[in-house]
């Protein structure tokens, strides 16, 4: 294999899947089973363009694996999957490390030559496996693709650990591309537990409020039916807010509002009005809050300007009240050193004022 030059220095491979399947079927709705999947695979179709000339996509029925040189491509190709989904009322989940897939099947050996040319190990278990498979009677029976590489199990194993309709990035790969924001979710629903991790990044053009109010819809449908699916719109949520930038809001003090804020800012500070089944019923729903808080102060520098947002969000929500005297126990995660020091400063001052 030495004469064969190697194409790539890295390789990142991502697993995804369509969320619902598995409710469609339990419940029969086999219309609505066919139609997600059939709108997972034209989504895959139609943002495969976006992908490196050397990417590959490997799917099957309402799930698949995409391997790219390009971390770039890859998420730019997986923003596309989830928009174009959610343009459909569809939601996936998905993960994306740094690794190979080893994929081979029947017709593809030259290209695995080029594509592995810097793991001849590699390539030997693979033309082992094809020639065992072409010396088989049955070979014209079977139809699919092996996979040699234990860096699928990693991308399987972080995308079923994800509750939430997001994006899991691999810690290796974080400072690999600029495209992603902290996000987090609920693991646990009855010891609520909250997991943070890094999603892919939402365009703030997409963050609209006709985005917005389909999110909450959705979520207060799922969360009435159960929690635990309740829980996946939370991520999308917080990682909107941490996509957006807040350091140009500004406060009206004679009307007594923010101006010049983004979408999910205005929503989420009127929750509690606009959607009192979400915000009477969510777990968790704290978690949305403090990412708020955490997004506002790292963005928003003037002191006043942060006291009107605390005094509007912080002591007005009962679920949030509870955590005044145990600011400092926060996880870091959630909230940072920086902002836990400012927001603590800042809460004693409107207590005392």
């Amino acid at each position: 294999y030495k004469n064969i030059p190697s194409i790539q220095m890295n390789s990142y491979i991502a697993y995804l899947d369509v969320l619902g399947t598995k409710n469609s079927s339990e419940n029969e709705d086999f219309d609505e089973y066919i139609k997600l999947i059939t709108c997972f695979q034209n989504a895959l179709i139609r943002s495969s363009h976006l992908l490196d000339e050397t990417g590959k996509i490997y799917f099957f029925s309402d799930c698949a694996y995409i391997e790219s040189c390009n971390i770039n491509s890859l998420i730019d190709m997986l923003s596309s999957i989830r928009q174009t989904l959610f343009d459909d009322e569809k939601f996936v989940r998905g993960a994306v490390v740094k690794g190979k897939l080893g994929a081979l099947n029947s017709d593809d050996i030259e290209d695995c030559e080029k594509r592995y040319a810097d793991d001849p190990d590699l390539l030997h278990k693979m033309k082992a496996s094809l020639n065992f498979f072409k010396q088989s009677k049955d070979n014209s029976k079977i139809k699919g693709t092996l996979f040699f590489c234990k860096d699928v199990a990693k991308a399987y194993t972080f995308e079923s650990q994800l509750k939430g309709a997001a994006f899991y990035i691999d810690n290796e790969i974080r400072k690999e591309t600029k495209d992603i924001v902290k996000s987090g979710f609920v693991s646990n629903i009855q010891k609520n537990t909250y997991n943070s991790f890094y999603d892919i990044k939402y365009n703030s053009e997409s963050i609209t409020s006709s985005f917005i109010e389909k999110v909450l819809r959705f979520y207060a449908l799922s969360n009435t039916s159960d929690v635990k699916y309740g829980r996946y719109y939370l991520t999308i949520l917080i990682s909107c807010i941490n996509s957006e930038d807040f350091s140009n809001i500004k406060y009206d003090e004679e009307k007594r509002k923010f101006v010049d804020s983004p979408e999910i800012f205005y929503k989420i500070l009127n929750l509690k009005k606009s959607h009192k089944l979400v915000y009477n019923n969510a777990k968790g729903l704290e978690y949305l809050y403090f990412a708020l808080i955490d997004k506002f102060y790292s963005d928003v520098k003037d002191m006043t300007l942060r006291r009107y947002f605390l005094n509007e969000v912080f002591l007005n929500y009962r679920f949030l009240s509870k955590y005044q005297n145990k600011i400092s126990q926060l996880p870091k995660e959630l909230i940072s050193n920086r902002t836990k020091k400012s927001l603590l400063e800042d809460i004693v001052e409107i207590t005392l004022a």
